[in-house]
C-alpha cells in the first residue's frame, strides 16, 4: 500500500487560496516550476468549496519519481489546479 502524505500548513494554506480546485505533491526537481510533467506529480487532494482539504489523497497512477529515496528527500511543494 501506498503511504499518503502527510498535509502540512503549507497545503492548508494553499487549499484556503484554492477552492474548489486541488492541492498537488510534486517530485522535488519540478519545485518552484511553471510546468511539471504529470508523471512528476505524485497525487493531490481535492479542495471543496470552502477551501477544505479532502480527506482523502488520490494518487496518480502514472507518477515516476525522478530520485532514489523519494520520501526521505523530498520537500513537499503545492501547486494550484482546476481540475486533474
Amino acid at each position: 500500500m501506498k503511504k499518503v502524505p502527510v498535509p502540512t500548513e503549507d497545503a492548508f494554506k494553499e487549499a484556503l487560496n484554492n477552492p474548489g480546485g486541488w492541492v498537488y505533491v510534486i517530485d522535488e526537481p519540478y519545485q518552484g516550476k511553471e510546468d511539471v510533467p504529470s508523471e512528476h506529480i505524485l497525487g493531490a487532494w481535492k479542495v471543496d468549496n470552502e477551501g477544505n482539504l479532502s480527506e482523502l489523497f488520490e494518487f496518480n497512477p502514472n507518477y515516476k519519481s525522478t530520485s532514489k529515496g523519494f520520501w526521505r528527500k523530498v520537500k513537499r511543494v503545492f501547486m494550484r489546479g482546476e481540475g486533474k
